[in-house]
């Protein structure tokens, strides 16, 4: 089942997660394998970051000679990925424009990107919606549809914003 990772969490805090995950550098993993790992790992620590970052912690204590290593990899990979969505994103935007809605990539240093898509209509319709690995997610966690369909994503984020006034 499909899981987007929490769009609260910034991209250090994944790095993290990732870092305490069981993937290797050496396995050159995919932005969806890197995706299924931060979920998992997630999972393993029961939803809570801090418990991932414990899980750092003790790797570094066991072996300091590669925790450097492993986390500037972790957190190159955290950021590929994210530059990955944030491509998906753009393209999602530009057919969101062409059906008539803004649509407003949003970036800042050290968070997932999103974009922020409304009806010019009216303020009151808006949404945000996420790019992670395979799938564009609402902020709640629910799938708009895959990035390879943006035509999908968007009809369906215009029959929510436009259709529904």
């Amino acid at each position: 089942m499909l899981t987007p990772i929490p769009d609260q969490l910034g991209l250090a805090a994944l790095a993290q997660v990732l870092f305490a995950s069981p993937v290797q550098p050496s396995q050159h993993p995919s932005r969806e394998a890197i995706r299924a790992a931060v979920v998992e790992q997630l999972r393993a620590c029961q939803g809570d970051p801090a418990a991932c970052v414990r899980l750092v912690a003790q790797e570094a204590g066991d072996h300091p000679e590669l925790c450097a290593a492993r986390m500037r990899w972790a957190r190159r990979s955290v950021a590929r990925a994210a530059r990955e969505d944030q491509a998906d994103l753009e393209r999602l935007a530009a057919e969101l424009r062409q059906r008539g809605l803004r649509a407003k990539l949003c970036t800042s240093a050290g968070k997932l990107p999103y974009l922020h898509v409304r009806n010019p209509e009216t303020r009151a319709l808006s949404k945000r919606v996420y790019a992670q690995a395979d799938s564009f997610w609402c902020s709640w966690t629910e799938r708009i549809a895959g990035c390879d369909d943006t035509r999908a994503a968007a009809a369906m984020l215009s029959r929510a914003l436009v259709d529904y006034t």
